[in-house]
């Protein structure tokens, strides 16, 4: 009984872990989306 209570906890952690990890990589993309045409384009076709 306590076994499978401490595996399922393990699991659910395990799982909010991955979900925040995504929800951080989703925010991490967008917020790098915005900023890549104002702060990287420019570099390029100056160097292109």
């Amino acid at each position: 009984m306590e076994f499978t209570a401490n595996a399922d906890i393990k699991k659910a952690l395990h799982q909010a872990h991955e979900e925040r990890a995504k929800a951080f990589g989703l925010a991490l993309s967008w917020i790098f989306r915005r900023r890549v045409p104002i702060s990287i384009r420019p570099k390029v076709s100056r160097w292109a």
